[in-house]
């Protein structure tokens, strides 16, 4: 996915090899959740993940290779849950309110993990946050359009021309539960949050008064 960042300095080709790159992994999320990007250290991660400083930079060469490959498993299960959901959906040939809730809630679920790592991605480091944003469009453009051709078959739901009302939806749908998550200090009740934002969506998607086709 991330053909110009080169995070990993050895391929772990052995079972044991997978293993201790995945414990640097795990550990990582931990510090990074426990102490934010600018408290975790390589020695951190390492102590953590219960294998010397060398074994660690026999895979990864700095920190920021390390969030490089957290970002990248990240967008991997986000792009794989929504294709599922989506899936599903497509299936059945049209998009309904219980369908919306179901966004909503792999939404809330896929920010809620790890909002430290999140963070470190998103903010912390600028190659990591340029990337990320360059495959987070990327994957938008591609559920903008499963989801205009879903809104076109499914009756009485919102249609726009050039499919602004499947633009408004993902990524009125992104702002919220990043902000639900990553703002602690003014965060709405998990089930609250779940039920006006999907109420939200479903009065904007299902109102057949509002076709600008």
């Amino acid at each position: 996915m991330f053909e110009n960042a080169s995070k990993v300095r050895k391929k772990p080709m052995q079972a044991r090899s997978r293993e201790t790159v995945s414990a640097i992994l795990e550990a990582a999320a931990q510090v990074l959740e426990a102490r934010g990007y600018a408290g975790t250290t390589t020695n951190h991660i390492a102590d953590r993940a219960g294998v010397s400083i060398g074994s660690l930079y026999q895979y990864f060469p700095n920190k920021e290779s390390i969030v490089l490959s957290l970002m990248e498993a990240h967008m991997a299960e986000a792009a794989s849950g929504t294709d599922a959901l989506m899936s599903l959906v497509e299936a059945r040939g049209c998009i309904t309110p219980d369908d919306v809730r179901e966004f909503v809630h792999l939404a809330m679920e896929l920010h809620k993990r790890e909002p430290g790592v999140h963070r470190a991605i998103v903010q912390d480091i600028p190659i990591t946050g340029k990337i990320w944003w360059e495959a987070f469009m990327n994957m938008e453009r591609i559920m903008v359009d499963r989801l205009r051709i879903l809104l076109d078959k499914t009756p009485h739901a919102r249609k726009t021309k050039g499919g602004a009302a499947a633009r408004m939806i993902i990524r009125v749908l992104e702002s919220l539960t990043h902000r639900q998550v990553m703002d602690s200090a003014d965060r709405l009740d998990q089930e609250e949050f779940l039920e006006e934002t999907s109420d939200m969506l479903c009065r904007y998607i299902f109102d057949a008064g509002m076709d600008k086709s």
